[in-house]
């Protein structure tokens, strides 16, 4: 399915996060919007003109934010824009990565590059070796996801290795013990996520003692944390 020229995708997929918190409404938004794209994509003028205001306002607001942004931020938020936009291509990234360091490249290398057929043992050590790393960093680093989400870049890291542990897909091997062990440095790291699912192993006593005290406490942050699902199950947790 395609957008029509002068829409990007990703640059959709960040519009609503402009509006900061989630509203009690956001369904509808949602809704709204997936309707005007679908409208944009069959050639609806009116719909493409809101889609392009959209956009332009999304930009603006970015721009004015990345400017108003110092040091690692500011470079952190660039990053990703740039990449959201695709401003970087697949030779600019790996210089990134592997030549200046940049480790929001290197998070981003690892998460989609790491997941490839093609992925030599060389590369696999090293993008172990990235994220391993940039787990431990202090929260000094973070990391701006493109649904609008800013948490520490070490979360994110810690998350991945999560994930990957759990579903053996090529960087680590199968191994739910330290899954969920990764999985509590993630949420201990503040990952909205990553709370998210450890309150709902504890819930369920999914791999792990329940302990329904922990997963309203787990539950609460990820809520705090404007993880929509959260809300929804904490008030399952307090009935």
């Amino acid at each position: 399915m395609r957008i029509y020229s002068g829409i990007n995708i990703f640059i959709l997929g960040m519009i609503l996060s402009s509006c900061g918190p989630k509203s009690s409404d956001i369904a509808a938004q949602e809704a709204e919007l997936k309707d005007t794209v679908q409208k944009a994509q069959k050639g609806d003028k009116a719909a493409m003109r809101d889609l392009e205001k959209m956009v332009r306002e999304k930009v603006k607001s970015d721009k004015k934010l990345i400017a108003n942004s110092t040091g690692i931020e500011k470079l952190a938020k660039q990053f990703y824009w740039d990449q959201a936009s695709g401003k970087i291509d697949d030779e600019t990234l790996k210089k990134m990565a592997r030549e200046d360091g940049n480790m929001h490249a290197q998070v981003y290398t690892a998460r989609i590059k790491g997941f490839s057929s093609e992925l030599t043992p060389a590369d696999r050590k090293l993008f172990i070796g990235w994220l391993e790393h940039i787990s431990t960093l202090d929260s000094a680093h973070m990391y701006y996801a493109l649904n609008g989400k800013i948490y520490p870049l070490a979360g994110e890291a810690a998350f991945i290795i999560s994930n990957d542990y759990l579903n053996a897909r090529w960087l680590y091997y199968t191994d739910t013990t330290k899954s969920i062990a990764w999985l509590k440095t993630a949420a201990q790291n503040q990952h909205p996520e990553a709370m998210f699912k450890l309150a709902i192993r504890y819930q369920y006593g999914l791999d792990m003692d329940k302990d329904l005290d922990m997963a309203k406490t787990w539950m609460q942050k990820s809520a705090d944390a404007d993880w929509r699902q959260a809300a929804q199950e904490l008030a399952k947790l307090k009935q």
